[in-house]
């Protein structure tokens, strides 16, 4: 895998997911990738709004896909780390079938994702496959810090 590795150009986006509302799901991704990649001054998602869908977000990921391998010499691969995943556990599943989608067909080879969540709901009723399924899971315990070090760390607030 490390050979395979060198042989590739990725390009990691940081999304953050805590607290975004579902229809502006889409457009908080795009304008992450958007913004970070410097393809647009970052739109603050307002630029796209609530009716950018799993579909525009498909054709601009292609597009972003297409100019990023045309700068470099090696395969591209566009990385979403996206921390607070578990967002998804409160959005409706047709929507998480569209975030499923995006990592299939055309995107396949050219898009990953490595996320976190404290905990994915297990709960599936619809016919298809949850969008969980498409992914590896590797649980993390948290970092072993003795009590000194911990309150020795900073706080926010």
């Amino acid at each position: 895998m490390a050979d395979e590795d060198l042989a590739l150009d990725f390009y990691p986006v940081y999304i953050d997911l805590h607290g975004v509302p579902e229809d502006l799901l889409f457009a908080t991704v795009a304008d992450a990738v958007l913004g970070q990649l410097a393809f647009a001054p970052p739109s603050k998602v307002a630029r796209f709004g609530p009716d950018y869908g799993h579909r525009d977000l498909a054709r601009d990921f292609r597009g972003v896909i297409r100019v990023l391998k045309e700068r470099g010499q090696k395969p591209t691969r566009l990385v979403l780390l996206v921390d607070g995943i578990d967002e998804l556990n409160h959005y409706h599943p047709r929507t998480t079938q569209r975030v499923r989608s995006l990592f299939m067909a055309s995107l396949a080879e050219r898009l990953v994702m490595v996320a976190s969540a404290v905990e994915i709901d297990r709960h599936w009723e619809q016919e298809g496959s949850p969008w969980y399924n498409f992914f590896e899971e590797i649980e993390i315990s948290p970092p072993a810090v003795n009590r000194d070090v911990r309150d020795r760390m900073p706080r926010d607030g």
